[in-house]
């Protein structure tokens, strides 16, 4: 015989084998093949175990017959539990991807509030934050905040002024920068037309990241993200004009006209003009606190040796060049 034979050649030595018919050489041949690989070991004993379970019959054909009945039976047996598992599997896993992509088009958007300031605009949010936006400033959060997260989209530029014993840390995502806040208040400049974030620190500290740099600012420092290059940086050139869409608080020191008018015009609309632009060179050091636009034209013309004339929608001063 073949070390190898014919599988129905082993099935029927297998027959007469486990009958007790097998001869001496033909049961030293079983116990080579058997030997041989584990495939054929496993073979044997799933002969063995069936042939173990049936009752004994003498006649070797039938034996045979019965043999390979029972083996054809297992085998079906043993296949078909397989196939349905992995063909489960697969309907399983493709049912619940077609479910999460339903639950995630449908149904997982958590509902958000957006709040946009058309003027300046000041709001508590659900944990006591008190923000305040600037004009065409927008912020947005979801129905977990200040449950499971307390993280806010900040479009435009916002004052917080963090005073809340929460747990949960407040991130901002304000132009891909991520501003987390650890006991502060700051401001953050995120203008969608231009390319640099701005974060300026009053009080505390605060950490910018992406996912490149990390960086923490520290009280009257600057901060600028750049967003085509994803780039951290910070200066100490800190600005109490800065916020005075806020505080309406304005502190000029050897200021130009030019930018005098433009950061008071910035908090209050185009309130103010310069009648010519011999005016803009002229410096001047004043000091404005929560004044209103009139006072504020009426401390400038006074301070310059200006005059300035009541328009319908604005003020405009006049006067020759500061220099003349």
């Amino acid at each position: 015989m073949e070390n190898k034979p014919d599988i129905n050649d082993i099935d029927e030595l297998l027959a007469k084998y486990f009958s007790g018919e097998a001869t001496a050489d033909e049961a030293l041949h079983i116990h080579e093949w058997k030997n041989a690989t584990d495939g054929n070991q496993k073979y044997y004993n799933q002969v063995a175990m069936i042939f173990n379970h049936k009752q004994p019959v003498t006649d070797v054909s039938k034996n045979y017959k019965i043999i390979q009945a029972q083996i054809k039976q297992s085998v079906v047996h043993k296949v078909i539990p397989i196939w349905y598992k992995v063909a489960a599997t697969i309907t399983f896993f493709i049912f619940t991807t077609l479910a999460v992509l339903w639950f995630v088009k449908y149904n997982t958007s958590i509902p958000s509030q957006t709040i946009t300031a058309e003027n300046v605009k000041s709001v508590f949010l659900p944990d006591s934050l008190f923000v305040t936006l600037n004009k065409s400033a927008s912020i947005t959060y979801d129905d977990s905040y200040n449950k499971t997260n307390r993280k806010i989209i900040l479009i435009g530029e916002a004052f917080f002024d963090v005073d809340t014993k929460s747990k949960i840390p407040l991130v901002i995502n304000a132009g891909g920068l991520q501003i987390t806040d650890i006991g502060t208040s700051f401001n953050v400049k995120a203008n969608q037309a231009n390319d640099t974030v701005e974060v300026f620190v009053v009080e505390g500290i605060v950490e910018l990241y992406n996912d490149k740099e990390r960086m923490r600012v520290y009280k009257n420092e600057v901060a600028y993200y750049i967003k085509s290059t994803k780039h951290l940086f910070k200066t100490g050139n800190y600005s109490k004009n800065a916020i005075a869409y806020k505080t309406h608080t304005f502190d000029f020191r050897n200021a130009s006209l030019a930018d005098v008018v433009a950061t008071i015009n910035q908090v209050y609309g185009n309130v103010i003009v310069l009648a010519n632009s011999k005016l803009n060179d002229c410096l001047i050091n004043v000091e404005f606190k929560d004044e209103s636009p009139e006072t504020i034209v009426m401390v400038l013309a006074e301070t310059l040796g200006l005059s300035y004339t009541k328009k319908e929608a604005y003020f405009e001063l006049n006067g020759k060049a500061c220099n003349e």
